[in-house]
């Protein structure tokens, strides 16, 4: 079964209230998602704008996510967390896709 990912910030297709954005206090929305699969022992969340107006904008990206964990309150910030700058204003309206993956297994070395 796949990962849903939701915000009780953010109704689907709507606006992203401006405390989440660069208009506002510029934090994190809270997040919540499904359980993942067994096995899953840690998880990535990258959060893109696939419709920049210079192409996709990685907006942040947070790993090593414990597997047991099943959101992020709003306002997250926590090691490691990888953080852009605010997209260009007066650019239309941000698309936003955040892709919660796992990983069973960590990179042999």
């Amino acid at each position: 079964m796949p990962l849903v990912l939701a915000s009780p910030a953010i109704p689907p297709g709507g606006e992203i209230p401006s405390q989440y954005t660069c208009d506002g206090a510029d934090i994190s929305p809270p997040l919540t998602w499904s359980a993942p699969p067994n096995g899953t022992q840690s998880l990535v969340l990258v959060v893109e704008d696939p419709d920049a107006p210079s192409g996709v904008f990685r907006h942040w990206t947070a790993f090593d996510i414990p597997a047991g964990s099943h959101g992020l309150d709003a306002g997250y910030s926590a090691n490691p967390v990888i953080a852009a700058p605010a997209r260009p204003k007066g650019t239309g309206s941000i698309t936003i896709i955040s892709a919660c993956s796992r990983s069973a297994d960590p990179p042999s070395t």
